[in-house]
C-alpha cells in the first residue's frame, strides 16, 4: 500500500475499524513510523531554525 493511500484510509476514517482494534502489531506499526517520521522531521526543522538565527546574529551582531 503506498504511503499516500494509507495517510488519506487514516485521516479520513476509512481504516477505523482496523484502528479500533488491531489483530497484530503489524497493522498498527505503520501509524508508529508516520509518528516517528513527522516527529523527527519536526525537530529538525525547529534544529534548522535555530542554527539559521545563530548564524544570522553571528554575522550581523547588535551593538547596544
Amino acid at each position: 500500500m503506498k504511503e499516500g493511500a494509507f495517510l488519506n484510509a487514516v485521516f479520513f476514517g476509512h481504516f477505523a475499524d482496523k484502528l479500533s482494534y488491531p489483530k497484530s502489531c503489524k497493522d498498527i506499526l505503520p501509524i508508529f513510523y508516520i509518528f516517528i517520521d513527522f516527529s523527527v522531521r519536526l525537530l529538525f526543522h525547529f534544529v534548522n531554525i535555530l542554527f539559521t538565527y545563530e548564524t544570522y546574529l553571528l554575522l550581523n551582531p547588535v551593538v547596544i
